[in-house]
């Protein structure tokens, strides 16, 4: 039996998926009141007012999930050592030399 590697536990996933719902939300929101001609993509959000209305709630929400995500995983984001040997031989890696790459 083949042994899966868990990358993500299930509430990082919901509120990844959770920030691409309510970025696209907000966008065509947005773009509904960008130009007339794109209006009709209000219809989706039950007509201009409420598109109107529910358009900044989607960007808080956004950036309360967001903000969540981020305070989570800033300690991964930090550079290590094996970090700053990777980038210190990603020239070699772009003129196309793996070889000099140090194991991921």
């Amino acid at each position: 039996m083949a042994r899966m590697l868990r990358r993500y536990e299930d509430a990082q996933r919901m509120n990844h998926w959770f920030i691409a719902l309510m970025f696209f939300g907000a966008g065509l929101s947005g773009l509904a009141f960008f130009h007339p001609s794109l209006f009709f993509l209000s219809h989706l959000f039950g007509g201009g007012a409420w598109a109107r209305i529910l358009h900044p709630f989607l960007g808080v929400a956004m950036f309360i999930a967001f903000l969540g995500m981020f305070l989570r995983f800033w300690k991964q984001n930090l550079l290590n050592a094996a970090d700053r040997e990777w980038v210190a031989h990603s020239g070699d890696m772009l003129r196309g030399d793996k070889s000099r790459m140090p194991p991921v």
